[in-house]
């Protein structure tokens, strides 16, 4: 926990609606996060030297780092260097932009080599890769790419047509591209405030419990997003395992072995 005397707690007004249920509006205050930087950091580094045998950091609102955004290459390389020294058995790092516009995610290309995976919309993507064209064959070439360039874990979530990954990591060769589609669960739709935050919960939570395994990961974070998306509001209805059970069940879905351990 980091506390910046004098500056407000970030914060973000969502103006939802239209027909669709989709559209919004941002209205976002930085806060305390435009002035994080590698100095507000010591915690962190003292919770890796503590840790347990596997440690996992996310970054999550890239978008609203003010020092930290150009210093993140060098903070990921040192606390890779801290697991190291410390008897970690191993430390995984993930950031998700929450970016809306290309100069939120300026310097995300820079760690990518430093990071384990990435977890983005369409938009986002499009938008780390310098490709701002649209469609299918485009959004897979592009997390491709970006897999290529960081060695790296990438995921994009795609509404209502579910989530695209791709990753260099894993598979019977090294190097090999392992790539794939999740379809999403065709929920009633009142609100998507929030979905792209559950959907990376899900995600984080089979990813690391689950060593890595990507698909099954991706699957989780799909129900995960279209779960939160069935109640008004980004988090008036907790997002529990529970919840996501009960989608899976409703949609004939496989249950996920990270999920059950969840569920305990």
């Amino acid at each position: 926990f980091v506390c910046c005397q004098g500056s407000p707690t970030g914060s973000c007004v969502v103006l939802s609606g239209g027909e669709g249920k989709s559209e919004r509006a941002f209205v976002t205050c930085a806060g305390a996060s435009g002035l994080l930087a590698a100095e507000h950091l010591e915690g962190l580094r003292a919770a890796i030297r503590r840790g347990p045998r596997r440690v996992h950091v996310h970054f999550g609102g890239f978008y609203s780092y003010g020092p930290l955004r150009r210093q993140l290459p060098a903070v990921l390389s040192e606390l890779r260097r801290i697991a190291e020294t410390s008897g970690v058995g191993r430390l995984t790092t993930s950031v998700d932009p929450n970016a809306t516009e290309v100069a939120q995610v300026d310097g995300l290309r820079d760690c990518l080599v430093e990071l384990d995976l990435i977890k983005g919309n369409l938009s986002e993507v499009q938008m780390l890769s310098g490709d701002e064209e649209d469609g299918k064959s485009q959004g897979i070439d592009m997390l491709r790419a970006l897999a290529r360039d960081g060695h790296c874990a990438v995921v994009a979530t795609c509404g209502a047509k579910g989530a695209r990954y791709c990753s260099t990591r894993g598979g019977a060769g090294v190097g090999e591209m392992v790539e794939g589609h999740v379809e999403a669960c065709p929920v009633d739709v009142v609100d998507c405030t929030g979905a792209g935050d559950a959907s990376c919960a899900g995600l984080l939570a089979s990813w690391v419990l689950c060593d890595g395994a990507l698909p099954e990961a991706v699957q989780l974070a799909c129900v995960a997003g279209a779960a939160n998306c069935t109640s008004l509001g980004g988090c008036s209805v907790a997002v529990t395992a529970t919840a996501v059970h009960d989608v899976l069940q409703a949609y004939s879905r496989p249950i996920p072995a990270s999920l059950v351990y969840l569920m305990g």
